[in-house]
């Protein structure tokens, strides 16, 4: 018979064109679609649902900075010569330089926003860091964590200090806040957007971005030109600009959140200490609009009031600059866009800190120890 077909044998199935084979598994789709939505009906007629008004999980975004974060910081306007910064958080997501000694005889844990973080001065001179660069001079082994971050206020620092800080044991926890706190009551008049919400779509995709910035370059430049990537170009300084609106803030509000993280360090074995927040009485275009002169002064009053109340040591770098720095308020000299620190300012309120802390909290406990 040769290559002819025996008889009774079978004929092999032909194979689908494609156009058929893709109008099969639209109709697969389509029937699948149609049929769960006949079930949703259905069930929506017959039965109970005990979850239609319920909400999502309610999640409290802990304002922590993103561990092995590694990023230079654009500070040319400080700086032309010497215009870049290295940024960089460790394992436990604090500003580096952190945890300097293996065995510390105390840590001290600075909390605040981007003028504790100090991202635009150089590393080694950032406040945080160099507080233990000088007590080290003075033959003290002490290990300094910067948990300070661009953005927040005292309600997200008293939930980072109870939820994550407090698990590194300090011995002192030092906060300073004030701008951020000003602005957020004078725009909402209370803290509820920094106390957590129902996940929403927007949290999962943010996750999804930082996730896929991990393994992805693409995705990382991406996330990189949309978050991180400066805004603009260096501004001229010496043009002034105007002063926000300024009008009366609950302050009871923000003195309860003081008071909070007061608590929460003596309850964690933690001595407590408030800093003054300190700003340019001078304004420049670099100045942000939103800084409030007259409820800085009277934020940083209530700050020395509650240090007071609670018997809190309260370090007043605003009447250091102010009575013992010259020139103090002239533009990049100790404030780059009046309220964030040079490497010059920042030098200046590392020896200050650093004095306070030594002669109030750690010589008489060191002694007391010894």
């Amino acid at each position: 018979m040769g290559e002819e077909q025996r008889a009774g044998e079978a004929a092999p199935p032909e194979a689908k064109p494609p156009r058929q084979a893709g109008l099969a598994i639209a109709l697969v789709v389509i029937a699948f679609a149609v049929s769960t939505l006949l079930v949703e009906l259905l069930l929506r007629m017959t039965w109970h649902n005990p979850f239609v008004n319920e909400t999502t999980d309610y999640l409290i975004k802990l304002e922590v900075n993103h561990r092995f974060r590694d990023l230079e910081i654009d500070r040319s306007v400080l700086d032309p010569e010497n215009s870049r910064a290295r940024y960089r958080t460790n394992a436990r997501t604090y500003v580096m330089p952190s945890e300097q000694f293996e065995n510390p005889q105390a840590t001290i844990a600075f909390l605040g926003a981007s003028t504790t973080a100090n991202n635009a001065v150089q590393a080694e001179l950032r406040f945080p860091a160099l507080v233990s660069t000088l007590l080290a001079e003075r033959g003290l082994r002490i290990n300094t964590l910067n948990a300070g971050k661009s953005g927040i206020t005292s309600q997200d620092s008293v939930n980072l200090l109870f939820n994550h800080v407090v698990h590194d044991e300090p011995d002192i926890a030092v906060m300073m806040h004030a701008h951020n706190d000003i602005g957020r009551l004078a725009a909402k008049g209370e803290y509820a957007a920094r106390r957590g919400g129902p996940t929403s779509l927007g949290t999962v995709m943010r996750w999804a971005l930082q996730r896929g910035s991990i393994n992805s370059s693409l995705i990382g430049s991406l996330r990189y030109w949309q978050t991180v990537r400066p805004k603009g170009g260096p501004k001229e300084y010496l043009r002034p600009n105007q002063p926000g609106e300024s009008r009366p803030l609950p302050t009871q509000k923000y003195i309860a959140r003081l008071k909070s993280f007061i608590g929460i360090c003596r309850a964690f074995g933690i001595t407590p200490v408030l800093m003054t927040q300190p700003a340019m009485h001078v304004r420049t275009a670099l100045t942000p609009d939103w800084t409030d002169p007259r409820n800085q002064e009277i934020f940083n009053h209530l700050i020395r009031q509650v240090g007071a109340e609670e018997e809190v040591l309260v370090i007043d770098l605003v009447s250091f600059f102010l009575n013992e720095v010259e020139d103090w308020n002239v533009p990049m000299v100790v404030f780059y866009d009046g309220v964030h620190f040079t490497d010059q300012g920042s030098q200046l309120a590392a020896g200050y800190i650093a004095d306070r802390l030594y002669e109030a909290v750690l010589r008489p406990s060191l002694s007391a120890s010894n």
